[in-house]
């Protein structure tokens, strides 16, 4: 055994030792290195996919709750202008009758669309979306689902009682301010992130107030009777 080793150790000393060790070294040098370039390939890769379809899948959550909300504030709109005109009630019937099929579209997707912009965008914009505490103040709401829904309940006071047409227009026009706001903010935002690639960082762990903020209250939509 120890005649082999030393015949080993002998031949490394020479020039074809020396060769070999080289070869060998040089071999496994390569492949280490190719595997790590291979490896932060594959990575950054996979990055740039997962950004990019963070990205298409933000831009279509936009554009949906952009046509969802425009949907539902300009049929509600169109019903308070008749009721406030005091038109013919076939005419509000129309009017209520497709401001209605909007509120049936908006309370089917509202939790969805509240899930998809806190993992898209972040969990201050989803309860910015709805806000399950504002169950608790109606009359001061800050989340633009309870905000539609204190305008539904003065319109829908309005049609029964033409004294509130005003006040129900001036709650309609300010339910548009918050509208604008809210779409401005968050197209805003998502544009911020997506340009500093924050678009991959992971959503926020929920506290325990936010999961509780987020938990469904006793007028969670608005009647559709």
């Amino acid at each position: 055994m120890n005649t082999f080793l030393d015949l080993f150790w002998h031949f490394l000393g020479t020039d074809q030792g020396k060769l070999l060790v080289g070869f060998a070294l040089t071999t496994i040098a390569g492949g280490a290195l190719a595997y790590l370039f291979q490896s932060l390939s594959w990575r950054r890769q996979v990055r740039l996919d997962l950004y990019r379809q963070r990205y298409a899948d933000g831009s279509l959550l936009l554009e949906q709750l952009s046509s969802m909300v425009d949907r539902r504030y300009f049929r509600l709109q169109r019903l308070i202008w008749v009721v406030a005109d005091r038109a013919e009630a076939d005419k509000i019937a129309t009017r209520e009758r497709e401001y209605f099929e909007t509120v049936v579209e908006w309370n089917e997707k509202l939790r969805s669309v509240h899930n998809r912009i806190r993992l898209l965008i972040g969990e201050g914009e989803a309860l910015q979306f709805l806000d399950y505490a504002d169950d608790f103040r109606p009359d001061n709401p800050q989340s633009l689902h309870y905000r539609f829904v204190k305008a539904h309940r003065i319109v829908m006071r309005a049609k029964e009682d033409l004294t509130l047409a005003e006040s129900a227009t001036e709650g309609v026009n300010r339910l548009n301010w918050s509208v604008s706001r809210f779409a401005y903010d968050i197209t805003t935002l998502f544009m911020r992130r997506a340009s500093s690639l924050a678009l991959l960082r992971a959503a926020s762990p929920e506290t325990a107030e936010s999961k509780a903020r987020q938990t469904s209250g006793p007028n969670d939509f608005t009647d559709t009777r």
